[in-house]
C-alpha cells in the first residue's frame, strides 16, 4: 500500500514485522484494536475496529460499491429478442442471449455470455455474472414401462426478486408446473 490507500490488517501473521510492512506507507491502517500497532502511528491514520477485514469491505462498499458500475444500455454484441423487456436503466454485456418474453428491471446487470430464456423475469438491481443461464428446461426424467426416458416438460417461468445476486456459470431451470 502506498500514500493515500487504504490498508487492512489482518491477525494472525507469526511474524509481526513482515505483516506490517505492506501497512508503513499507507495513509489509512484498519487494524484490530488488540493488535501491535504502535510503530505505524504518527503519519497515517489509524482505525481500530473489531473485525478489520468486514470493516474494510464495508469501506469499499461505501466509497465504490460491490463492482465497478456497468454503464446502462445494451451492448452491441449482445442479442435481444425485439419482445424482451428490458429497463432502460439496465446493463446487456456482450455475448448476452435475451428470448422473447424475458423482463429485465431497472438497475439490473446482466454480464456477457449470460442466457436468459423465455418466461425469465427479473426484479430490480440484480447483477447476472457472466455465462449464467437462467430458465433453461431442467433435467427431470423418468423411465417409461419400455425403458424410455421421458423429459417432464416445463411450462413455468423463472422469477428473480430485487437485489439478487447470481454467480459466474450457473443455472436455474424453469419451474415444471410453477416458477422457479
Amino acid at each position: 500500500a502506498g500514500a493515500g490507500a487504504l490498508c487492512c490488517l489482518k491477525a494472525a501473521a507469526t511474524d509481526p514485522h513482515r505483516r506490517l510492512a505492506p501497512a508503513r506507507a499507507a495513509s489509512v491502517v484498519m487494524a484490530d484494536g488488540g493488535e501491535p500497532v504502535d510503530d505505524l502511528a504518527g503519519e497515517r491514520t489509524l482505525i481500530l475496529v473489531p473485525d478489520p477485514r468486514r470493516y474494510f469491505i464495508r469501506a469499499f462498499q461505501h466509497l465504490i460499491g460491490i463492482e465497478p458500475p456497468q454503464e446502462p444500455g445494451i451492448h452491441p454484441g449482445a442479442h435481444v429478442h425485439p419482445e424482451a423487456e428490458i429497463a432502460p436503466e439496465a446493463s446487456v454485456g456482450p455475448g448476452a442471449a435475451i428470448e422473447a418474453g424475458v423482463s429485465v428491471g431497472p438497475g439490473c446487470v446482466i454480464h456477457g455470455g449470460a442466457r436468459l430464456y423465455s418466461g425469465t423475469r427479473i426484479g430490480a438491481r440484480v447483477v447476472v455474472q457472466a455465462n449464467t443461464v437462467l430458465g433453461a428446461v431442467g433435467q427431470s426424467y423418468e423411465r417409461d414401462d419400455d425403458g424410455e426416458f421421458l423429459l417432464m416438460p416445463h411450462f413455468a417461468g423463472i422469477r428473480i426478486g430485487d437485489d439478487a445476486r447470481i454467480g459466474a456459470n450457473s443455472t436455474i431451470v424453469r419451474g415444471t408446473l410453477q416458477d422457479t
